[in-house]
């Protein structure tokens, strides 16, 4: 009796040590890393706009933001989407190796696991970047690939309390 409820103590410890789970910060802090220069070179416009990307707003809403973006502001945004599709890229390799990193941790529900990561990301001043582009990635991947998807006006409520907390 006492070796079966060893046996079952030990697997349980076992699956909690690679329990991408219980590691969240850990996690998140490699991401972080990734985008940390990035993240500090984005003007306000920049995050912002990256924000509405996440939140899902429409194309005309984006173009609109777009168009309200300087020149250089405008350019950093292409240059980062280049960043992150560019195999060569210092962010990519970063994101890569990351990926590389995370394959070896185990999770029940991946859904919940990349919410509770972008959740993680948020609620760090110098990560605001990445977790706009790790929540609009779940946002795509959620809806199967269909980046068109209008937000509510309670989300844009919540958004501009969010915002509003950015600023202070």
């Amino acid at each position: 009796m006492k070796q079966v409820f060893f046996l079952l103590v030990a697997g349980v410890l076992l699956a909690s040590c690679n329990s991408a789970d219980s590691n969240v910060d850990e996690i998140a802090d490699t991401y972080c890393a990734c985008f940390k220069s990035t993240d500090k070179k984005a003007s306000k416009k920049v995050k912002s706009f990256y924000k509405m990307v996440a939140d899902g707003k429409s194309q005309e809403k984006l173009q609109a933001e777009a168009q309200e973006l300087s020149a250089d502001e405008r350019e950093f945004v292409q240059q980062l989407s280049s960043d992150m599709e560019g195999k060569t890229s210092k962010l990519y390799k970063c994101i890569d190796k990351a990926d590389k990193e995370v394959e070896k941790f185990r999770t029940k529900d991946k859904d919940a696991f990349m919410d509770k990561l972008v959740d993680e990301m948020y609620s760090r001043s110098d990560c605001k970047l990445a977790a706009h582009v790790f929540k609009a990635g779940v946002r795509i991947k959620k809806k199967g690939g269909d980046e068109e998807e209008e937000t509510t006006d309670e989300d844009e409520d919540k958004n501009k309390d969010d915002e509003e907390e950015e600023e202070n």
